[in-house]
Parts: C-alpha cells; structure tokens; sequence
C-alpha cells in the first residue's frame, strides 16, 4: 500500500535554500526546498507521461498558505490523480480494443465498476511517490500583504510500466468469470494491443 511521505520528516530534512533577491514586482522564489529545481517540476501538466520503463504523473499547487499542510494535501492529490488518469487510460485501451473486435459494450457501468476495482488495487500497491518540491514565493504585486507570501509545492508520481500487462491480465480474468456476454467477449481480446495504452 502506498505510504505517503512523514510530512515532518520531509521539511525537516529538506535542503532549503534561502534567495535574497526581492528586486522588483511579481513572483519572486525566496526558498526552495533544493538548490535546483528538478528537470521533472517542468513536465507538470496534470497528464500521465513514459519515462522508461515508468508511467510518470506529476501535480502542482500552488498558493498554499502551509507548508506542511501544503505538501501533505499535494502528495493525497497526485495520488488520486494518477490513479483517476490510468484508469481513464486502461478504459481508453479497453473501448479501442472492443470497437476495433467489433464487440459491442451495453454494460458500461459494470465495466466502468471493475476497471476501477483493478486499477485502484493495483495502483495502491505499486504507485510510488518518488520526489518532492516546494518553492517559497514571494509576490509583491499583490496588494494585500498577507496574501504576498505562499508556497508551490510539486510531487512525482511513478508506476512501473510492467504492471500494466498484469493489471490488464486481471481485468480479463473479471471479465471472463462475469455472466455478462458483451464483457465476456472482450475478455478474449484485452491482451492483445497493449501499446495502444501508451499511444493516446
């Protein structure tokens, strides 16, 4: 089961580096939680991406008044988040690989329902928060002072590319042992076309 990061641990020994600069208006990054920012933070687009051998997701928020709040409300987002974009993705495959079988679906919500059991199992043991970074940021273009000050925080999510063709492997075994035929059907051919998982 994925456990999230001791938020008390993580601030404590973080390597916070303090910028002096506060020369002009707008936002201006005055700590930060490394002494770089990590090449990762800039592919955060709220989307499911490949990197090798891994599905990464990467979540961003900002205008967070607690830090540790902040990051502990970041890390529970990112991970519900990953697992809502695969689960769209494996329902994405599933309706490419029945269409293109010429199975008609009627039971969508019974589909729908175990696809979300499968992945939410699978997802629990194998999703893995594997980095995290704030940004203290201080902005003197807006007006009222106690809203200058907030923090960005960012979080990497990975799961192992792997387990997609287990995860698909058990969704065909629910769809097999189902009294339902449309689902029954598809079961035959949910292994076939497994990079198509990746290809949209």
């Amino acid at each position: 089961m994925t456990q999230f990061i001791m938020i008390n641990l993580l601030i404590a020994t973080m390597a916070i580096t303090s910028c002096a600069s506060f020369s002009g208006l707008g936002p201006q990054v005055v700590e930060k939680s490394k002494e770089a920012r990590p090449p990762w933070v800039n592919g955060s687009d709220d989307s499911l991406a490949e990197e090798g051998d891994k599905l990464l997701y990467i979540k961003e928020q900002s205008h967070l008044k607690d830090l540790p709040l902040g990051v502990k409300d970041t890390q529970f987002q990112a991970l519900q988040d990953s697992r809502d974009l695969l689960q769209k993705k494996v329902l994405d495959h599933i309706k490419t690989v029945s269409s293109e079988s010429g199975i008609s679906v009627v039971n969508n919500a019974q589909m729908t329902s175990t696809v979300a059991d499968a992945v939410r199992t699978s997802h629990n043991e194998f999703a893995r928060i594997q980095d995290i970074y704030y940004e203290k940021i201080n902005d003197r273009s807006i007006e009222d002072k106690l809203e200058q000050d907030y923090y960005k925080v960012f979080v990497r999510v990975e799961y192992p590319k792997t387990q997609i063709d287990v995860l698909l492997k058990n969704i065909s075994m629910k769809f097999s042992g189902s009294k339902l035929p449309d689902l029954g059907k598809i079961a035959g051919h949910l292994e076939k076309l497994e990079w198509k998982l990746y290809s949209h």
